[in-house]
């Protein structure tokens, strides 16, 4: 077989063509410390490697999002522990104004402190995220949601809650809104006592027992009652005496005082009732608390009690929807670790397909310098060899 000399220079030259680009391709690793960075390198691992970075980017996301739910939920937990102690302090001042022994003047003191910590709840209902965002306003959270006015307070938010995805399929909502929070309080059975009334007698407790509550109509006469429902069927009745509780159909209703005959009390669902209504009524009942004859005094007193029975279940729905705050709070603590576990093992796997084994690749970034350098110097001593060396 004949050898030219043209083709042994082609398949030198072309042989370290070759050599040069794998050296170059092996420096661009080194330097990049990556197995790959184009698809035409490997198709299936820069597949692999797209599909991991978008689980990443998507991980990001959601991590994101958890971000902002804590720092909603937390903002919203601290306006709630604030809302919580507002209350108890108006709660706090209407005992201490109910006493009798307190002068006008003391109780006009009282009342005024009372007014105070209301507008303080308006505004706390009113307070924001620290971005601009108003905790209570629903999607509408560009302007405070509550308005006070003579006529009581107004609300301008809307009903809806925003949701953040925080996992696959899973969503969770950034807040509550103002009319959840503050207005739409179930007032259940509230008694009333008419002015006409010319005994003593005062609704101290009135708390359901289970059961289908109906509105009911007592009226006492001769050391009797009387409980009718709304058409004016006979319901209940029996002897009555001062302090006494009467067990009614799905309700226990604690009473003070003597009633003097054909005096009265109304028993009817309140409806949905909102918590600045039960703050201001505990107010005016407070500010009128021993004042009149002992007949409006008991009915004061009765208008006291029930305000006072309506702001702890307010407190208590407060309570709620701190529980409420609190468990999304709890699950964010679970999501964050669930999202660090995920990305720990994305990075892992990222890793395995698309990073460089530094060692190996400088063991072979050398072994090829080192075979290049010497096909160079072959090629060059080969290219100086003629028939008249041979001769010579």
């Amino acid at each position: 077989m004949r050898v030219s000399t043209m083709g042994l220079h082609n398949l030198s030259v072309a042989r370290m063509l070759a050599q040069q680009s794998e050296l170059a391709r092996t420096q661009e690793q080194v330097s990049s410390q990556q197995r790959f960075r184009t698809a035409g390198e490997n198709p299936a691992g820069m597949a692999q490697v797209l599909s991991l970075e978008s689980a990443q980017s998507e991980h990001a996301r959601l991590a994101d999002n958890a971000g902002s739910l804590r720092h909603r939920l937390s903002a919203e937990e601290s306006a709630l522990d604030s809302i919580d102690d507002t209350l108890n302090r108006v709660r706090e001042l209407a005992v201490q104004a109910n006493s009798g022994a307190l002068t006008s003047a003391d109780r006009a003191q009282i009342a005024s402190e009372m007014e105070q910590q209301y507008a303080r709840l308006v505004d706390l209902a009113n307070g924001d995220d620290g971005t601009g965002r108003h905790l209570f306003a629903g999607t509408q959270d560009g302007a405070p949601p509550f308005a006070l006015s003579a006529s009581g307070v107004s609300y301008s938010g809307d009903q809806q809650q925003r949701l953040l995805a925080v996992g696959s399929g899973a969503r969770m909502s950034d807040g509550d809104s103002g009319d959840a929070v503050f207005l739409r309080l179930d007032g259940g059975l509230q008694a009333q006592v008419p002015g006409s009334n010319t005994g003593t007698l005062a609704v101290s407790t009135v708390t359901a027992t289970g059961g289908n509550a109906a509105a009911l109509n007592l009226s006492f006469s001769n050391g009797q009652y009387e409980a009718r429902d709304g058409a004016g069927a006979l319901v209940q009745s029996g002897s009555y005496s001062a302090g006494q509780t009467l067990e009614l159909p799905g309700v226990r209703l604690k009473l003070n005082g003597s009633p003097a005959d054909g005096d009265s009390l109304s028993l009817a669902p309140a409806g949905n009732q909102d918590l600045f209504s039960r703050v201001r009524s505990l107010i005016d009942a407070a500010k009128a608390t021993g004042a009149g004859t002992s007949a409006e005094r008991a009915q004061t007193q009765s208008r006291y009690n029930q305000s006072l029975a309506g702001l702890d279940t307010g407190m208590d729905h407060i309570s709620s929807v701190r529980a409420s705050v609190g468990t999304r709070l709890a699950t964010l603590d679970d999501v964050d670790s669930q999202l660090s576990a995920l990305d720990l093992q994305l990075q892992s796997t990222l890793s395995d397909v698309r990073d460089l084994d530094y060692a190996e690749a400088i063991s072979r970034l050398q072994m090829q310098t080192t075979s290049l350098e010497a096909a160079q110097a072959v090629f060059a001593k080969v290219q100086g060899l003629s028939l008249f060396n041979y001769i010579r």
